[in-house]
């Protein structure tokens, strides 16, 4: 049975992470690395998000919003009680809504210009500029740890992992809302091996064990985009991606498989049509 290079296992942790061991992991980050690359990652994201006033930012557009609305649902009556002539009484009956669409936009005006001055000295956060460097510190020991290249010589790939659940000997592929969550990779050559890594652990895969790759003709959907270029602008201007902005997610077409052979046992790597040329390229075909 074909097995997945890049395979992981959820049946008890939905939130694993952590790709499944094959014969081609030739290093993995330690547990203590690991610990510290999850704690520093959660401080510079809390830092972040307290320097650019993220949660400010959202009760600014909440009190606007709600603010517009009351002001948008008083107007219809009001428009209606000047033919009538009970403007008026209209308005001492509903003056405790009006006051309090005002204050709500009033609040929101207030938060939101107060957002935007912590947003422009948000670069002088001393706070966050440590756990940038301390962000920066771990980054250099994980690149110790699994041997990696400087940034960059490393091409950056989506794949698409095998993520499943298993139940004896059956195993089911899990996707959500039928959906692939594509994994953000980097790769490259080294002498005459493909080399993959997640920051987790590094993946070595001799070119000569590589049989065939090939696009196939399929079109999925994604819940992610990773690339700098939005769909259909610069690198990825003709990518064959359609962001669909209402439902948040990515209609993709093309899936690239490269199949590997190791001994008795086949692996599938799958990677997205947008990367496949990338990883083409990589691989020399």
């Amino acid at each position: 049975m074909e097995k997945h290079l890049y395979a992981i296992n959820i049946t008890e942790n939905k939130k694993n992470e952590r790709a499944d061991e094959t014969p081609y992991r030739t290093a993995i980050l330690s547990e203590e690395t690991s610990r510290r690359r999850d704690e520093t990652s959660q401080v510079f994201t809390k830092q972040l998000t307290k320097s650019l006033g993220l949660g400010q930012y959202i009760a600014a557009i909440v009190c606007i919003g709600l603010g517009v609305t009351v002001f948008m649902g008083f107007l219809g009556p009001l428009f209606s009680s000047f033919s009538t002539g009970e403007t008026g009484a209209l308005l001492a009956s509903k003056w405790p809504i009006l006051v309090g669409g005002a204050a709500l936009l009033l609040v929101g005006v207030v938060l939101y210009i107060l957002n935007k001055k912590r947003h422009e000295g948000a670069d002088e956060n001393p706070e966050l500029d440590e756990a940038w460097n301390t962000q920066a510190g771990v980054a250099r020991i994980i690149q110790a740890e699994l041997g990696l290249p400087d940034e960059g010589h490393l091409t950056q790939i989506d794949v698409l992992p095998f993520r499943y659940k298993a139940s004896g000997d059956k195993v089911k592929e899990v996707r959500e809302h039928m959906m692939y969550e594509p994994a953000c990779l980097f790769m490259w050559r080294e002498g005459d091996a493909l080399c993959i890594t997640d920051h987790d652990a590094l993946i070595t895969v001799p070119l000569s064990d590589i049989e065939s790759c090939t696009l196939e003709d399929v079109k999925f959907i994604t819940n992610m985009w990773w690339k700098d270029d939005e769909p259909g602008e610069g690198a990825y201007a003709d990518c064959g991606v359609k962001e669909d902005k209402s439902n948040f997610n990515y209609h993709v077409r093309g899936m690239g498989e490269v199949r590997i052979r190791h001994g008795e046992d086949a692996y599938l790597l799958r990677v997205p049509g947008y990367d496949f040329d990338l990883l083409r390229k990589l691989i020399g075909q």
